[in-house]
Protein backbone atom coordinates (compact mmCIF):
# COMPACT_ATOMS: atom_id res chain seq x y z
CA UNK A 1 0.00 0.00 0.00
CA UNK A 2 1.19 3.31 -0.84
CA UNK A 3 1.99 5.98 1.35
CA UNK A 4 -0.70 9.32 1.03
CA UNK A 5 0.59 11.99 -0.38
CA UNK A 6 -0.12 14.16 2.89
CA UNK A 7 1.36 11.92 4.94
CA UNK A 8 4.28 13.22 7.32
CA UNK A 9 6.04 11.01 10.08
CA UNK A 10 6.46 12.52 13.06
CA UNK A 11 8.74 9.81 14.96
CA UNK A 12 9.42 6.53 14.55
CA UNK A 13 10.17 4.37 17.82
CA UNK A 14 13.77 2.67 17.31
CA UNK A 15 15.02 0.21 19.04
CA UNK A 16 15.54 1.02 23.03
CA UNK A 17 19.49 1.00 24.11
CA UNK A 18 20.72 -1.01 26.47
CA UNK A 19 22.14 0.63 28.87
CA UNK A 20 21.41 4.53 30.75
CA UNK A 21 24.58 5.71 29.68
CA UNK A 22 24.10 4.74 26.26
CA UNK A 23 21.09 7.38 26.61
CA UNK A 24 22.71 9.87 27.93
CA UNK A 25 22.11 9.40 31.75
CA UNK A 26 25.00 9.85 34.11
CA UNK A 27 25.16 8.79 37.75
CA UNK A 28 23.80 10.64 40.27
CA UNK A 29 26.51 13.01 41.43
CA UNK A 30 25.31 16.42 42.67
CA UNK A 31 26.79 19.42 41.74
CA UNK A 32 25.60 23.07 41.51
CA UNK A 33 26.07 25.66 39.08
CA UNK A 34 24.92 29.31 38.05
CA UNK A 35 24.17 29.64 33.85
CA UNK A 36 21.21 31.42 32.52
CA UNK A 37 20.27 33.51 35.15
CA UNK A 38 19.24 30.21 37.33
CA UNK A 39 21.27 28.63 40.31
CA UNK A 40 21.22 24.67 38.71
CA UNK A 41 21.54 21.98 41.18
CA UNK A 42 21.25 18.57 39.50
CA UNK A 43 21.14 15.05 41.08
CA UNK A 44 19.91 16.46 44.39
CA UNK A 45 19.16 13.25 46.66
CA UNK A 46 15.67 13.54 48.02
CA UNK A 47 15.05 10.70 50.96
CA UNK A 48 11.88 8.49 50.60
CA UNK A 49 10.17 6.04 53.28
CA UNK A 50 11.15 3.23 51.30
CA UNK A 51 14.70 4.04 52.70
CA UNK A 52 16.03 5.20 48.52
CA UNK A 53 16.28 8.49 47.33
CA UNK A 54 15.02 10.03 44.42
CA UNK A 55 16.92 12.62 42.63
CA UNK A 56 15.82 15.54 40.90
CA UNK A 57 17.16 18.48 39.40
CA UNK A 58 16.25 22.33 40.35
CA UNK A 59 16.30 25.41 38.98
CA UNK A 60 16.19 28.46 41.02
CA UNK A 61 16.19 32.56 39.86
CA UNK A 62 19.77 33.09 40.67
CA UNK A 63 18.88 36.21 42.30
CA UNK A 64 18.18 33.98 45.22
CA UNK A 65 14.84 35.41 46.41
CA UNK A 66 14.08 34.04 49.62
CA UNK A 67 11.08 31.68 49.82
CA UNK A 68 9.92 31.66 46.26
CA UNK A 69 7.33 28.90 45.59
CA UNK A 70 8.00 25.87 43.65
CA UNK A 71 6.68 23.94 40.62
CA UNK A 72 7.69 20.48 40.24
CA UNK A 73 7.48 17.58 37.54
CA UNK A 74 7.91 13.75 38.48
CA UNK A 75 9.18 12.21 34.98
CA UNK A 76 10.42 8.44 33.80
CA UNK A 77 11.37 10.09 30.77
CA UNK A 78 15.13 11.75 32.62
CA UNK A 79 16.00 14.75 33.98
CA UNK A 80 18.69 15.23 32.13
CA UNK A 81 16.88 14.68 28.86
CA UNK A 82 16.51 18.00 27.64
CA UNK A 83 13.77 17.03 24.87
CA UNK A 84 11.57 20.16 23.65
CA UNK A 85 8.48 19.10 21.80
CA UNK A 86 9.45 20.87 18.52
CA UNK A 87 12.22 18.64 18.52
CA UNK A 88 10.80 15.32 18.82
CA UNK A 89 7.63 16.03 16.92
CA UNK A 90 8.55 18.57 14.35
CA UNK A 91 5.45 18.98 12.80
CA UNK A 92 3.08 18.66 16.27
CA UNK A 93 3.20 22.85 15.24
CA UNK A 94 5.22 24.10 18.45
CA UNK A 95 7.65 26.38 17.40
CA UNK A 96 11.51 26.68 18.67
CA UNK A 97 11.10 30.10 20.51
CA UNK A 98 8.49 28.47 22.66
CA UNK A 99 11.20 26.46 24.58
CA UNK A 100 14.38 26.67 26.04
CA UNK A 101 17.18 24.13 26.09
CA UNK A 102 16.66 23.03 29.54
CA UNK A 103 12.79 21.90 28.83
CA UNK A 104 12.50 18.71 29.80
CA UNK A 105 9.90 15.91 27.41
CA UNK A 106 6.38 16.87 28.85
CA UNK A 107 7.99 18.89 31.72
CA UNK A 108 7.66 23.00 32.01
CA UNK A 109 10.20 25.35 31.26
CA UNK A 110 12.69 26.34 34.03
CA UNK A 111 14.16 28.87 32.49
CA UNK A 112 10.52 30.44 31.48
CA UNK A 113 9.21 29.81 35.57
CA UNK A 114 12.39 31.37 37.01
CA UNK A 115 12.45 34.29 35.23
CA UNK A 116 8.65 34.68 36.59
CA UNK A 117 9.71 34.43 40.47
CA UNK A 118 9.39 30.29 40.50
CA UNK A 119 11.39 27.06 41.21
CA UNK A 120 11.37 24.23 39.09
CA UNK A 121 12.19 20.61 40.20
CA UNK A 122 12.08 18.11 37.78
CA UNK A 123 12.56 14.50 39.33
CA UNK A 124 13.26 11.24 38.14
CA UNK A 125 10.74 8.46 38.73
CA UNK A 126 11.99 5.76 41.13
CA UNK A 127 13.78 3.23 39.78
CA UNK A 128 14.80 5.12 36.10
CA UNK A 129 18.27 6.64 35.05
CA UNK A 130 20.53 5.38 37.64
CA UNK A 131 17.69 5.99 40.55
CA UNK A 132 17.48 4.26 43.21
CA UNK A 133 14.53 1.36 43.71
CA UNK A 134 12.21 -0.34 40.99
CA UNK A 135 9.97 1.57 38.32
CA UNK A 136 6.57 0.61 38.69
CA UNK A 137 5.58 2.84 35.92
CA UNK A 138 2.55 4.77 38.43
CA UNK A 139 0.56 1.36 38.61
CA UNK A 140 1.67 1.47 42.70
CA UNK A 141 0.91 3.23 45.97
CA UNK A 142 4.35 2.96 46.83
CA UNK A 143 5.40 5.99 43.44
CA UNK A 144 2.25 8.21 44.71
CA UNK A 145 4.21 8.05 48.36
CA UNK A 146 7.03 8.94 47.12
CA UNK A 147 5.91 11.56 45.14
CA UNK A 148 4.77 12.83 48.15
CA UNK A 149 8.09 12.34 50.19
CA UNK A 150 9.49 15.07 47.67
CA UNK A 151 6.80 17.15 47.66
CA UNK A 152 7.24 17.87 50.97
CA UNK A 153 10.76 17.69 51.30
CA UNK A 154 11.68 20.37 48.75
CA UNK A 155 9.16 22.21 50.44
CA UNK A 156 10.60 22.19 53.66
CA UNK A 157 14.22 23.75 51.83
CA UNK A 158 15.12 27.29 53.17
CA UNK A 159 14.62 28.45 49.17
CA UNK A 160 11.00 27.55 49.13
CA UNK A 161 8.28 29.49 50.68
CA UNK A 162 6.11 25.97 50.95
CA UNK A 163 4.12 26.27 48.13
CA UNK A 164 4.32 23.64 45.90
CA UNK A 165 2.57 23.37 42.54
CA UNK A 166 2.57 20.27 39.86
CA UNK A 167 2.66 20.18 35.79
CA UNK A 168 3.25 17.90 32.99
CA UNK A 169 1.94 15.92 30.27
CA UNK A 170 0.81 12.37 29.74
CA UNK A 171 2.31 10.01 32.75
CA UNK A 172 3.52 13.39 34.48
CA UNK A 173 0.18 14.26 34.61
CA UNK A 174 -1.45 11.24 35.68
CA UNK A 175 1.29 11.01 38.37
CA UNK A 176 -0.07 14.46 39.73
CA UNK A 177 -3.71 12.71 40.38
CA UNK A 178 -2.18 9.90 42.21
CA UNK A 179 -0.50 11.95 44.83
CA UNK A 180 -2.79 14.50 45.18
CA UNK A 181 -5.26 11.79 46.53
CA UNK A 182 -2.89 11.75 49.14
CA UNK A 183 -3.47 15.75 49.81
CA UNK A 184 0.51 16.56 50.83
CA UNK A 185 0.11 19.57 52.97
CA UNK A 186 2.38 21.83 50.68
CA UNK A 187 0.70 20.84 47.50
CA UNK A 188 -1.28 23.98 46.77
CA UNK A 189 -2.26 23.54 42.49
CA UNK A 190 -2.26 20.83 40.23
CA UNK A 191 -1.93 21.35 36.48
CA UNK A 192 -1.85 17.95 34.60
CA UNK A 193 -2.34 17.87 30.70
CA UNK A 194 -3.47 14.91 28.54
CA UNK A 195 -3.21 12.21 31.27
CA UNK A 196 -5.27 9.00 31.27
CA UNK A 197 -8.14 7.89 33.34
CA UNK A 198 -8.09 4.05 32.48
CA UNK A 199 -4.75 2.82 31.57
CA UNK A 200 -5.92 -0.54 30.47
CA UNK A 201 -7.97 0.94 27.47
CA UNK A 202 -6.67 3.55 26.61
CA UNK A 203 -2.61 2.78 26.91
CA UNK A 204 -2.72 -0.91 26.96
CA UNK A 205 -5.57 -2.09 24.57
CA UNK A 206 -7.18 0.49 22.67
CA UNK A 207 -10.29 -0.57 21.67
CA UNK A 208 -9.70 -3.97 22.51
CA UNK A 209 -6.61 -4.17 20.55
CA UNK A 210 -3.31 -5.31 22.26
CA UNK A 211 -0.45 -2.79 22.20
CA UNK A 212 2.70 -4.55 21.36
CA UNK A 213 4.87 -1.35 20.41
CA UNK A 214 4.18 1.66 22.24
CA UNK A 215 4.06 0.31 26.05
CA UNK A 216 6.98 -2.35 25.91
CA UNK A 217 8.87 0.07 24.16
CA UNK A 218 8.56 3.17 26.82
CA UNK A 219 8.90 0.59 29.20
CA UNK A 220 12.27 -0.85 28.02
CA UNK A 221 13.51 2.78 26.87
CA UNK A 222 13.01 4.67 30.00
CA UNK A 223 13.43 1.63 32.97
CA UNK A 224 16.45 1.35 34.52
CA UNK A 225 18.53 -0.95 33.46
Amino acid sequence: MSEPKNCQVQHVFTSPLSAPASRGAVPQNYSKKIVDGMIVETHVAIPLRTGFHAFADVFRPQDETPEVPLIISWTPYGKHNAAPLWKIYPHSGAKREWYSDYTCFEAPDPLYWTQNGYAVAIVDVAGTWYGEGIATFSSGLEEAESFYDTIEWLAAQPWSNGKVGLSGVSYLAVSQWHVAALKPPSLKCIVPDEGWSDFYREVVRHGGIPDTSFFPYIAERWGRQ
